[in-house]
């Protein structure tokens, strides 16, 4: 199945639940730690069976012994993408044969596991949702609104308190919640000419969701306080811009990312105000779309150059941020997951095919 136009790249984030101080933790004290730990301090492509003419898109996992990436195919009818990583090679498990393509998933266990994403019917694209229950995939029912509906990321805080975002009827934004046995709509705070492409859910009455409004491309961010969605003032650039990512240390510390024309963009929360985070990335063609916390005082972002390759990737150690140089050139990374500050996977595509790569974790040997 062809992927959907609207859907440009998205990403998985990793909500954390709970208040952690961000304690800085400077470039050197990280080498440090990947050294003293043996952990690889350059990214690594994790070489995925052959999948021609894929890309993924969401990655999630609950270690680096439980990783599970989706995605979908560039042309024609086909299943989505579905390999998993056990810690010593890929493996596609049973799955339901959908026309359709994954953007997003969230792990909560080794046997509950959640993916979104659309399937198409025709010219039409309705919302998919699958479950993993530690056996199998299998479809679960979810509302679709209209007739070119996708998912676009998901964040799981528990079994019964999921969210899901996207899109319906092409520019009308669409939110939905898991309560343990059904999902259902909730409406969000305008939903007319927007797109929504990330989600992190924080606590039952506290979660983010952001993109983009079509309309002069102007960033659109919402909060929801246990009862209702609710629109959140963020800075203006100086020009156009779109939200993809969005995660979340607690209700005083989350972040977000997208492009503007002047370059990537970042933002943070402090509780009170939003401050755009100026990195070396701030320059004209690079995009960023996941941001992942992986751990107190070290936050990853990832994206592309344009939506497309070279990748980029660089963290903040709570001073300052550093560029990493990811393997691909011709990539772009769309999503990202971090099991600890020096265990940090990446996804997206490398020459029409999906690609992921690791940075920190055991060096394989002859590498660093």
């Amino acid at each position: 199945m062809k992927r959907p136009a609207a859907v440009a790249m998205v990403t998985i984030v990793t909500a954390v639940t709970g208040s952690v101080a961000m304690a800085p933790i400077t470039a050197r004290a990280y080498a440090t730690q990947a050294q003293a730990s043996h952990s690889c301090r350059s990214w690594r492509i994790v070489s995925l069976p052959s999948l021609p003419l894929s890309w993924a898109a969401g990655i999630s996992g609950t270690s680096s012994n439980d990783v599970w990436v989706v995605g979908g195919y560039w042309y024609g009818p086909s299943a989505p993408v579905i390999e998993h990583w056990d810690g010593t090679s890929w493996a596609s498990p049973p799955a339901p044969i959908v026309n359709g393509s994954l953007h997003a998933v969230a792990a909560l266990s080794s046997s509950d596991v959640w993916a979104v994403g659309s399937r198409q019917e025709g010219v039409s694209f309705y919302t998919l949702i699958e479950h993993w229950d530690g056996s199998s995939w299998s479809v679960i029912t979810s509302p679709s609104p209209g007739t070119y509906d996708f998912l676009s990321a998901i964040s799981a805080r528990s079994t019964d308190d999921i969210w899901a975002v996207g899109s319906t009827s092409y520019d009308h934004g669409l939110i939905e919640h898991w309560d343990g046995t059904l999902w259902s709509v909730v409406p969000q705070a305008h939903a007319d000419g927007e797109m929504l492409q990330g989600v992190a859910a924080v606590a039952a009455e506290d979660a983010w969701a952001v993109g983009f409004r079509n309309a002069g491309n102007v960033p659109l961010l919402e909060r929801w306080n246990g009862a209702r969605w609710n629109r959140v003032r963020i800075p203006t650039p100086e020009s156009a811009a779109s939200l993809y990512g969005v995660a979340a240390l607690g209700p005083d510390d989350a972040w977000v990312v997208g492009v503007s024309d002047p370059g990537a963009l970042i933002e943070h929360w402090d509780g009170s105000t939003w401050t755009p985070m100026r990195s070396p990335l701030y320059q004209p063609g690079n995009a960023l779309v996941g941001v992942a916390v992986a751990s107190p005082g070290v936050v990853w972002v990832v994206g592309g150059y344009g939506f497309g390759g070279p990748p980029i990737a660089e963290y903040w150690d709570g001073l300052t941020w550093h560029l990493t140089k990811p393997i691909q050139e011709n990539a772009g990374f769309g999503s990202i997951v971090a099991f600890s500050g020096l265990d940090v996977w990446a996804a997206g595509s490398a020459a029409n095919e999906a690609r992921v790569e690791r940075i920190g974790g055991p060096c394989p040997a002859g590498s660093a």
